[in-house]
């Protein structure tokens, strides 16, 4: 998967989520109702729960190294190598946890597409985005 189709799938799927994964307001990998956060996204849901079973003990940021070597094959791009591959989920990964409105994850978007040279269309598809 390149890039770009990575940065594609993770906006598509916030914009038909329209909020963030959340458990007991923190952020997961799963969620409830099926719910996914943006890199949860592109991960199986065994890792997804491998990782989101390490929450009471450590952090479950994909910047966390144990949490990156459970996910980091399954997140792999052609055209981004570590530790550059990480650095562009983490980035992705604070856009879903941060963002506190419509306009900011928009804004958030589209300074990552910049930044990685990606085309930047997809980030009009979120129409909605709450906490």
């Amino acid at each position: 998967m390149t890039k770009q189709e990575a940065f594609d799938k993770m906006v598509a799927h916030l914009a038909h989520q329209k909020h963030r994964c959340v458990i007991d307001s923190v952020c997961a990998y799963r969620g409830p109702d099926g719910t996914k956060c943006i890199v949860g996204a592109m991960i199986s849901d065994e890792t997804a729960a491998l990782i989101d079973g390490i929450r009471a003990t450590e952090s479950t940021s994909i910047s966390n190294d144990p949490v990156w070597e459970m996910a980091k094959a399954e997140l792999a791009l052609e055209d981004l190598r570590e530790p550059r591959d990480k650095i562009f989920y983490i980035e992705m990964q604070e856009v879903h946890d941060l963002s506190y409105t419509l306009e900011d994850i928009q804004a958030r978007l589209r300074r990552i597409a910049v930044h990685y040279e990606l085309d930047p269309a997809i980030v009009g598809s979120i129409t909605a985005w709450s906490r």
